[in-house]
């Protein structure tokens, strides 16, 4: 059995970093986005309806 790596660590740029990006996903209707995206290519018609809800 291996063991396990060691837990990452973060410098400061680094979590200002993702911070950042974390902070741009929070957004409900791009979390739908994002949602509908990992099941396959969509046109933007689509991506509207997934954010809509029509």
């Amino acid at each position: 059995m291996r063991a396990a790596p060691p837990p990452a660590t973060l410098d400061a740029t680094t979590a200002l970093s993702v911070a950042a990006t974390l902070q741009a996903l929070a957004s409900p209707s791009r979390l739908l986005i994002i949602g509908r995206l990992r099941h396959g290519f969509c046109s933007v018609t689509e991506r509207a309806e997934a954010v809509n809800g029509s």
